[in-house]
């Protein structure tokens, strides 16, 4: 049984996301609570205290309610002093209750879970798969194209790049100079292009004989870092990878890294 798209609207305007984040959301619940998606939606739907009685019956609730109870941490008995105090016996001081803490980046949101916890839980999915995996496809073909393009025409390798991503990267380092404060991104000129201007050089007519002995086909190339900058993007404007499309982005990483594995010799 699909969730109800008037409950998966509801979840939308509620967490202020995309549908598509709110599916994520459903399937965590249902993962978390171990119920099908219809009833951890419903679930979700208590928690952001949306009005749920016309997409569950009874017996659904219930089972919510039982699955949210079992999943709960179990909580300390009270001190029996607290529970039955014998006459004549002196005051006890309360033991001070345990203060749970929850910490990104060394900073301790705990007083502001309710607003920001599910970010956080957010950022530690991006970071822990996600960013590592971009971080590593993005700047290894970086390395490709510094070491395959040294090979052929020296130290002056970037002179053969073609203009537009020539001005970019400039622009880029001019706008970059001005924040002083700032650590610059690196010293090469390569450093300040995007991901889709780096299979704009491998790709150029110009320079793809150069580059043909590593790769299959031009399109393999332009088609798996189309892929790896929609992921990108996701992240990079600060929003989590879905942990459905991990698996995918793990797959298509290997496939880079075995073919750079094979042509390792030219390469250098």
């Amino acid at each position: 049984m699909a969730v109800d798209s008037r409950l998966l609207e509801a979840l939308s305007r509620k967490l202020n996301v995309g549908v598509r984040q709110v599916n994520r959301r459903i399937s965590e619940e249902a993962s978390r609570l171990a119920l099908p998606r219809e009833l951890a939606a419903v679930s979700l739907a208590m928690e952001k205290r949306i009005p749920v009685n016309r997409f569950v019956d009874p017996s659904g609730l219930e089972s919510i309610r039982q699955a949210r109870a079992a999943a709960a941490p179990l909580s300390p008995a009270p001190p029996a002093a607290d529970r039955a105090r014998p006459q004549g016996s002196g005051r006890r001081s309360r033991k001070p209750e345990k203060r749970l803490t929850f910490q990104v980046a060394d900073v301790d949101y705990s007083d502001a879970q309710n607003l920001i916890g599910d970010l956080a839980d957010d950022a530690r999915r991006a970071a822990g798969e996600a960013y590592p995996l971009l971080y590593l496809f993005e700047n290894s073909m970086r390395v490709v194209i510094s070491r395959v393009l040294s090979a052929e025409f020296g130290k002056d390798w970037w002179d053969q790049v073609p203009q537009a991503v020539r001005d970019k990267a400039q622009e880029n380092k001019d706008r970059e100079r001005r924040e002083k404060w700032h650590t610059p991104r690196g010293s090469d000129p390569i450093q300040y292009v995007d991901l889709m201007d780096l299979s704009t050089i491998i790709v150029n007519r110009k320079l793809w004989p150069h580059f043909e002995p590593l790769f299959p086909r031009k399109d393999w190339v332009s088609n798996l870092v189309h892929d790896f900058n929609i992921s990108r993007r996701i992240v990079a404007h600060m929003n989590a990878l879905p942990q459905g499309e991990i698996p995918g982005l793990r797959a298509a990483f290997r496939k880079w890294m075995l073919q750079l594995k094979s042509g390792e010799d030219q390469v250098g």
